[in-house]
This record gives structure tokens, sequence and C-alpha cells, in this order.
């Protein structure tokens, strides 16, 4: 990436899907923890409460910027992501890039039969 300098010293820019990712992972472990502690002190609690919102929000980001950099990767001629692309049915990304998504979809996927697990098997609360 291409960095200023300001008094000899080169700064670098941080490119925008590093920070998605800072912020994917940062929502998907205050979720997390926020999720277990209200499961440990109350108990089973429904799909829509704040703490899977913000697990939820936090894969469909981290997928969502991964999905672009495959994508904009495969489709732009001279992306600057290419010499460290790798390929995939197709498709060109970096690999992180097809681990997030891969990792959200399974996430998305995954939340309507956990609920249902919940609904029909019970939680492992201490009540």
């Amino acid at each position: 990436m291409p960095g200023e300098e300001r008094g000899g010293v080169a700064r670098v820019r941080v490119p925008w899907f590093v920070w998605a990712s800072v912020l994917s992972m940062s929502c998907i472990v205050v979720g997390l923890y926020w999720d277990i502690s209200y499961h440990l002190t109350v108990g089973r609690d429904t799909f829509w409460t704040p703490a899977h919102l913000l697990i939820q929000l936090g894969g469909v980001t981290g997928g969502a910027s991964g999905a672009y950099l495959i994508l904009s990767t495969t489709l732009r001629r001279g992306s600057p992501l290419a010499a460290r692309a790798i390929g995939v049915w197709g498709f060109r990304g970096p690999f992180g890039a097809f681990l997030a998504t891969w990792g959200a979809a399974t996430m998305v996927v995954s939340a309507p039969f956990d609920d249902w697990w919940h609904s029909a098997y019970g939680s492992t609360s201490p009540s």
C-alpha cells in the first residue's frame, strides 16, 4: 500500500478490509461472551437478543468484506491483490477472504438449526 512520509517516517495506510476484519472479530467475540454469560445466568433466550444479533453482524461483516475482495479480485484486471490470490472454483482472491466468506456462510446457515436444536432438546443452562 502506498504510504506518505512525514518527518522521515513512512506512514502506511491500513486497508479498509483489515478494519472490517477487526470489527467482525470484535463483534463475534463480544457477542459470544455476552451470550454465554446470559445462558449461564438466566438460561435459554431467543434468537433476536442483542448478543445473537451482534454475533450475526460480525459474521455478515466478515463474509461481505471477504466476498467483495473475492469478486473484485476475480473481475478486476490488475487487481492489487492478484499477486496474493488463490483460485477456488474459478474465483480468485486472498485465502483469508475465502475463509471469512465460508465461515460467515456456515454461521448464518447454522443459526436456524441452532435455534431449532435448543427448542427441541433444551439448553445446557444450570436451571
